[in-house]
C-alpha cells in the first residue's frame, strides 16, 4: 500500500514581505493585519481531519537565512535553493516516518 502525502510549499509572497507590501500596495490593500499564514492553517485543519499526512514547509522556508533566495527572480515558483528546502524536509520526513 502506497502512503499519500501532502507537501504545502508556500507562496513567495508569504515569505517575502517587501514583495507583498509592494504588490499589495500596487492594488490598495493593507497588509497590516494579514495572516500569512492563514492558507496553511486551513489546509492543515482540513488534512487532519480527514487523516492526510503532510510536510508545511513555511515555517522551514521562514527560517531560512533569507527566504527570498528560495525563488527564481520575477516568478513564483522555487528555484534550486527552494528544491534543496524540500529535499531537507523530505529527508526528514522519511527517515522519521518511513524508514524506520
Amino acid at each position: 500500500g502506497a502512503r499519500f502525502l501532502v507537501l504545502i510549499i508556500p507562496d513567495e509572497l508569504q515569505v517575502n514581505p517587501p514583495l507583498l507590501a509592494e504588490v499589495a500596495g500596487s492594488q490598495g490593500v493593507d497588509v497590516s493585519g494579514l495572516d500569512i499564514a492563514l492558507p496553511q492553517e486551513k489546509l492543515i485543519n482540513f488534512f487532519e481531519s480527514q487523516n492526510i499526512q503532510y510536510i508545511d514547509l513555511l515555517p522551514q522556508f521562514l527560517q531560512a537565512p533569507d527566504p527570498t533566495l528560495l525563488y527564481q527572480p520575477q516568478d513564483t515558483h522555487i528555484n534550486s535553493l527552494g528544491n534543496q528546502e524540500v529535499a531537507n524536509a523530505l529527508h526528514t520526513y522519511f527517515k522519521a516516518n518511513i524508514l524506520q
